[in-house]
Formats: C-alpha cells, structure tokens, sequence
C-alpha cells in the first residue's frame, strides 16, 4: 500500500519518536504572521507519565525548515500537555495542563 495519498503534496518530518524518546503526541500548528508554530507532547515513554513536556518547533520558511526542538512547558514533578493552542492579534495562546502520575 502506498503512504503516498495525494502525488502533489509533498511531506516534511518536523517531530519522529525515537527509541530513547518515543512519544510524539497531540501535535498542533498554528501560523502567525510568516511563522508556522508546531507543538507536541513529547517526553517518557507512554502517556500520562511525570516525563511528559510540551515541545515545540518553528518554521519561517513555510514548512521547509525547522527551528531545533525546544521545551515549552515542562514541570519538575508533574506531567505536562498543551491541548489547546489558538492566535489572536499576533500572538500565540497557549493552554497546559499538568497531572501527577506514579
């Protein structure tokens, strides 16, 4: 089966787990002016868990290029998620919540 599902589109791989960091969850985009604003939760090894952040990437080129991966949000003993992410007047809103987990 093909992954190819429309041959005009093309793909850029902006968050990928990896083995040692495998959670990339409840990604969200938002643009701002010439700037495309992606984050995710990211962090331990399943969801919810105390490891869990919210990272975050950007892009000025359109989607070709992203910025390195940074921590948004994070909390020292808690488990932390952003659902809701929203523009108004050239800004970002951004909305974490945090759960403790054993």
């Amino acid at each position: 089966m093909s992954r190819i599902y429309n041959k005009d589109l093309s793909s850029v791989i902006v968050a990928s787990g990896t083995k040692q960091d495998p959670l990339v969850l409840e990604g969200i985009v938002r643009k701002l002016d010439n700037v495309l604003f992606l984050c995710w939760t990211g962090g331990g090894k399943s969801e919810p868990c105390c490891d869990n952040v919210t990272l975050y990437r950007r892009s000025f080129d359109g989607g070709r290029s992203w910025t390195d991966t940074k921590i948004l949000f994070a909390h020292p003993h808690k488990g932390i998620f952003t659902p809701a992410v929203f523009v108004n007047d050239h800004k970002i809103y951004a909305f974490p919540n945090s759960y403790y987990n054993h």
